[in-house]
């Protein structure tokens, strides 16, 4: 079971609330600038420093569970106590906010999509010349980021940590793309298959993707107005030179937005057709269940009168009668048939 905070908790109580997705924590602080770049992994919080000269820092904590690091952390880089609060709660929605020397960012990034749709909370921290972020697991979302730090690849050696900030956010949003593409993909193989073997199981799919959309498009709603905010806010931290690639991701959530959008469409047609074909099957049934009642009704006509108990009926005494109304309800089928398939009824 996810752990609770106490119901009448006072104000930033450390809990740390959700699933504990990482059994030890993993510290590490990278310092770069233009010339240089060092990645050192964290034993002990003591080893931690706050900046080298000339430098920005970016240090990632993996695993929030314990909740003595994170509160040593925060005492050392004098965070404030509800931030602290917001990193242990695994069940914050994305929000973002101003405090007079750093930034605050809560924002859900996807660690995976197949089967299921599982989301991870990512805390941003941005001061002067440092990033601090902190990931629920050790599957680090920002190895590519870090890589390229490394290599020299890009802007990031040579800008400061608004830029790295938003090169976070930016690597989180484009997960998103990656969700994109595999939802056209399941999609596109529903509407084959709801057109050659529409079946029970494809109804219940169809349920499933538009309640993981709703899910995804709520969740990105909300990163989309954080990233809008973040663009806006007015703190010497976010350099000018920043704040078109800033718009840039921006851009990206709408796009996403408008993606999802478009796929609930497809799915509420798809719906639409699935139970339009389940009439269509439904009418040609009773169609022929129609058909062949309408056959019998002759027939049965014939068979009542012959079954009538009276005493003079001449038919009765006949040698042939019975072979003859037996050929004459056969020509009464066959002629309806014929007249059904020539008014291409059947």
């Amino acid at each position: 079971m996810p752990n609770r905070k106490e119901v009448g908790a006072p104000p930033g109580t450390l809990v740390h609330v959700g699933r504990k997705k990482a059994q030890t924590v993993a510290i590490r602080q990278l310092f770069y600038n233009a010339d240089d770049f060092e990645d050192i992994e964290i034993k002990n919080l003591d080893e931690l420093k706050r900046a080298k000269k000339g430098m920005n820092s970016w240090i990632n904590v993996s695993g929030i569970h314990e909740i003595g690091v994170i509160e040593s952390i925060g005492n050392y880089f004098e965070i404030h106590p509800l931030v602290l609060e917001d990193i242990l709660n695994t069940e914050q929605r994305p929000k973002l906010d101003e405090y007079d020397d750093y930034v605050f960012i809560v924002i859900k990034s996807i660690s995976s999509f197949d089967p299921e749709i599982d989301h991870e909370q990512i805390s941003i921290i941005l001061m002067e010349n440092l990033v601090i972020t902190f990931q629920e697991g050790l599957e680090n979302h920002l190895d590519g980021l870090m890589e390229r730090l490394a290599k020299h690849q890009g802007r990031l050696r040579t800008h400061g940590s608004d830029y790295l900030a938003y090169a976070v956010l930016d690597t989180i949003v484009d997960k998103y793309f990656l969700l994109l593409d595999h939802y056209s993909s399941v999609i596109e193989g529903l509407e084959v298959k709801i057109i050659d073997s529409p079946s029970k199981d494809i109804l219940s799919r169809i349920q499933k993707l538009k309640k993981q959309i709703a899910d995804i498009r709520k969740t990105m709603y909300l990163n989309r107005e954080i990233i809008g905010r973040f663009e806006k806010i007015d703190t010497r931290i976010l350099d000018s030179s920043t704040l078109p690639y800033v718009r840039d991701v921006h851009d990206h959530t709408v796009q996403i937005l408008e993606s999802f959008d478009n796929y609930r469409e497809i799915l509420s047609g798809l719906l639409e057709i699935y139970l339009s074909n389940l009439s269509n099957k439904m009418n040609e049934v009773m169609k022929v269940l129609t058909i062949i009642a309408t056959i019998f009704i002759p027939l049965s006509f014939i068979a009542g009168v012959f079954g009538m108990n009276f005493a003079h009926m001449p038919e009765l005494g006949w040698k042939y009668s019975y072979p003859i109304a037996l050929i004459s309800m056969l020509i009464i089928a066959l002629f309806m048939l014929r007249f059904f398939s020539k008014k291409e009824w059947i």
